[in-house]
Formats: C-alpha cells, structure tokens, sequence
C-alpha cells in the first residue's frame, strides 16, 4: 500500500557526496522511518557509507535534528559531515 511510505530527498556533502558517489538522491523509506533507518538505507546501498555516521550530522528541512528523529513526507534530509577548513 502506498500510504505505507514516504519519500524524501537526501542531500549529500562533502565526504559523505564523495563515498556514496553522487550529492542528492531520493528514497523511499517505511513511515515512521528516522535518520537511523535513512543512514541504514544508505549503507545498504555503499557499505562504506556506514563508517561516516559517527562523525555526521543530519538535517530534516534545514534543520539539525538527532538521528531518532522521525522523516516526514517529501522531506529534505541533508548529511552533513564535518568541515574544515582555514
């Protein structure tokens, strides 16, 4: 049943744009779904992607949220890891 997911846009800078191989996709995720279950979906797409959730960040409609926050429909997600720079 349709009603059963939501989509979302994910935004992807940085290291996490370079492991995962592009800066934005769409997934579809259960209802309900968090942060974790987006980072979860993503590492099953690249397995390499797991090993930057420690040091992300993520944002559900410019806003910075913990990773147990729920996505809701048609949300931009974006990770954010961190940046250096001088």
């Amino acid at each position: 049943m349709a009603g059963d997911n939501i989509t979302c846009t994910v935004l992807l800078f940085a290291k996490a744009a370079e492991v995962f191989g592009k800066r934005e996709t769409q997934l579809t995720l259960p209802v309900q779904s968090t942060g974790n279950d987006l980072f979860g979906l993503l590492s099953e797409q690249v397995p390499e992607f797991a090993q930057l959730k420690c040091t992300c960040a993520i944002a559900v409609n410019k806003t910075l949220c913990s990773f147990e926050t729920p996505i809701e429909d048609k949300a931009v997600v974006a990770i954010l890891p961190p940046v250096s720079g001088g």
